[in-house]
């Protein structure tokens, strides 16, 4: 699932985007973590509609499942 191409704001530098997106994916994965906006901005993301949007084509679910995941909120 975390191999799928990201398209839209990063067709210029896929790796660059891709990394970010995958410091993201760690970053709502941590205990604790509590605001996917706040992490999304630290790593550069400050349209949220495109972020979520290339975050669920790479990763198959929107970024505040991954920290409701971790947080044991999602059954």
């Amino acid at each position: 699932m975390r191999n799928k191409k990201v398209s839209g704001s990063f067709k210029q530098s896929d790796d660059q985007g891709i990394s970010r997106l995958n410091r993201v994916w760690r970053m709502l994965r941590e205990e604790g973590a509590q605001s996917v906006s706040d992490i999304a901005a630290f790593n550069g993301f400050y349209h949220h509609s495109q972020f979520s949007a290339d975050y669920k084509q790479l990763f198959g679910e929107c970024p505040s499942e991954t920290l409701g995941w971790c947080s044991g909120e999602v059954a």
